[in-house]
């Protein structure tokens, strides 16, 4: 995801009532830290400067927590682990992990796989090799294809165990994992007394209570030039920052298509609100890949999801996105 939105019009803020007498005036508290290769921020309002500051510290301290289960950088991560042991045998798993493999597979199901998180043999391939500026060679795209089919990754039933079906599986939590993590720190806030809060972890958003005297947070959304405005909900975009390279004289996105083991070609640009973290990081994710007919069928399932899609010269927007768009 790229971080391609910005937070609109966020100042001091004061409560409004009959009594104003009565009333103390909402603070605004910022905190902002590198982490998950981009910057994440918590901005929130409340009534005692301190207690903000603790639960921000809370939640960014399981942001932490997370980014060492989840990572496919740090070696020490338990992703990274994971890709090391050998298939055919079941391994212990925390259970953030097994969550969030459980969430992932029911989005891949209904993506026809163009949503995987076992597509890390595929992108540490293209990576390293484009690093070289070079093009992998088929054979090792096919090889690792092999490890995206369905069936190569399972999970024990109601126990915390998974087996990989195949050697040189590796994950990549990359198109889920900072809308899972922002819902478990939006639930941090809302535990701690804040329940008035944006997280921003690199452009995929999830917003709390509205802010005070404001019927929710307004969003930029720079490619579509659309300010966006939401409540108790999440917002992802993914597509329009993409690197490239060139082939033969065609131009291919960084983006991998797992079906293919290839760049995307026609790539698209999205943004998803829906009411969970991981759903919108998620959808966007396979939303950029997906056929654009195909990405329509799912939002017109009722799913919870609105989407504002771009490809070439067609623009898509689903029936209730409009709703959202405040300028």
């Amino acid at each position: 995801m790229g971080n391609l939105v910005k937070i609109v019009g966020l100042f001091t803020a004061f409560s409004s009532c009959l009594h104003l007498s009565l009333c103390q005036p909402l603070i605004k508290f910022a905190m902002e830290r590198p982490a998950l290769g981009s910057v994440a921020s918590i901005t929130c309002f409340g009534l005692d400067s301190m207690q903000m500051q603790q639960a921000a510290e809370r939640a960014f301290y399981l942001l932490d927590s997370f980014d060492l289960i989840f990572s496919d950088y740090k070696q020490n991560s338990e992703t990274m682990l994971l890709a090391e042991q050998p298939a055919k045998r079941w391994i212990p798993i925390s259970p953030p992990l097994y969550d969030l493999i459980e969430m992932s597979q029911k989005i891949s199901a209904k993506t026809d796989n163009r949503f995987t998180v076992k597509i890390g043999a595929l992108t540490k391939l293209w990576r390293q090799s484009l690093a070289q500026n070079r093009i992998p060679p088929k054979s090792l795209i096919r090889r690792a294809r092999k490890t995206v089919t369905r069936g190569m990754l399972q999970l024990a039933d109601d126990t915390l165990l998974l087996k990989k079906n195949i050697n040189g599986l590796r994950m990549d939590f990359g198109g889920i994992a900072k809308g899972y993590i922002a819902d478990h720190m939006g639930k941090t806030m809302t535990e701690q007394g804040v329940p008035i809060f944006l997280i921003n972890l690199g452009g995929d958003l999830l917003a709390g209570e509205a802010p005070p005297d404001q019927s929710g947070w307004k969003i930029d959304v720079s490619w579509c030039d659309k300010v966006i405005e939401i409540n108790h909900a999440a917002i992802a975009t993914s597509g329009p920052d993409f690197q490239f390279f060139v082939h033969k004289g065609v131009r291919y996105a960084h983006i991998i298509d797992p079906v293919t083991g290839w760049g995307v070609k026609n790539l698209f640009a999205t943004t998803v609100i829906a009411s969970t973290g991981w759903q919108a990081d998620a959808f966007a994710s396979a939303f950029t890949i997906l056929p654009l007919d195909r990405s329509r069928a799912i939002i017109d399932e009722k799913i919870g999801l609105e989407a504002i899609i771009a490809v070439e010269n067609e623009l898509f927007q689903s029936q209730n996105f409009s709703h959202y768009i405040v300028n």
